[in-house]
């Protein structure tokens, strides 16, 4: 019997195919199946010789993680420590600058020539009888009258202003006036208010307001190079004013001016001053006020 799979030849009596298995009587021969004439040899597959190949393993993928960087240096709080600094430092040279800087230069210098001119024309006689004690432990005593009628330059009125006031309340030092007319007066100085040193510049009417005072108005102040608010101008020559009379009035009734003009450049003066001015020292005050001859 021929197999209609593969058309092998059988025995008549096979019930299945011996080389497809096809069971006979199951599918009908295929008319497009040609007849096979030489059997159809199939061999077992031999096993393979050769040793598995061992795979490698693939390689697991790993994250590199890059190490952190190093942390940044904090700097700003130093910067900000050394520019506050720095403003601080500013600040301060700029007030130690404007409070010790040198007032307006009005070209008026002077030297103990022009102070000892000054007494000499006054004629007064001054003797220091305390030149090694402090300030604190003497007292400037005034004494006698005499008549007077002089004409003191700018260097002489600067030199008596500013020389020989051993006293703490003397409120003004190297002190320049230029005397001008009709009792205009321009002075540049230094004055002391509240212990703190000031460099000034004032443009002055100067009048004589009794015989022992003066008075004045301001056409203009400069501090610390700074114009000074015209508010402010009667309290500053009020205390101008104050100092210059606080030391006149110590001259007790020696000091009688009748006339005080400036004129020319020169302040003109006539009146009585004291005869004799005698720095002593207080030990040597009596209770009265007088010194101990």
């Amino acid at each position: 019997m021929q197999c209609a799979q593969c058309g092998t030849e059988n025995d008549a009596s096979a019930t299945f195919c011996a080389v497809c298995g096809s069971r006979f009587g199951d599918v009908e021969p295929s008319a497009d199946v040609a007849p096979v004439s030489q059997p159809l040899v199939t061999e077992p597959v031999a096993a393979s010789v050769y040793a598995p190949v061992a795979t490698a393993p693939s390689p697991v993928a790993t994250t590199t993680t890059a190490p952190p960087p190093p942390p940044r240096k904090k700097h700003g709080c130093l910067i900000t420590t050394i520019v506050l600094f720095s403003v601080v430092a500013v600040a301060a040279a700029a007030v130690v600058w404007f409070v010790t800087r040198p007032p307006r230069d009005l070209g008026v210098s002077y030297t103990e020539a022009d102070y000892q001119s000054a007494v000499a024309k006054l004629g007064i006689e001054i003797v220091d009888e305390a030149p090694n004690l402090p300030v604190e432990q003497t007292k400037v005593v005034y004494s006698g009258k005499k008549q007077v009628s002089v004409h003191l330059t700018s260097k002489e009125v600067s030199a008596v202003i500013s020389m020989h006031h051993r006293s703490p309340k003397w409120a003004l030092s190297d002190v320049q006036i230029l005397l001008g007319t009709d009792n205009q007066v321009q002075m540049s100085g230094f004055a002391v208010y509240q212990a703190t040193r000031y460099g000034f510049y004032a443009d002055l009417n100067v009048l004589l307001a009794s015989p022992q005072s003066v008075g004045g108005s301001a056409d203009k102040i400069v501090v610390f190079g700074i114009d000074f608010p015209q508010q402010w101008y009667g309290p500053a020559v009020d205390y101008i004013v104050q100092a210059t009379n606080d030391w006149l009035s110590g001259m007790g009734q020696g000091l009688d001016i009748q006339s005080a003009s400036i004129e020319n450049g020169e302040l003109v003066l006539q009146g009585t001053v004291p005869a004799s001015i005698r720095r002593v020292a207080l030990s040597s005050i009596n209770t009265t006020g007088t010194p101990t001859p």
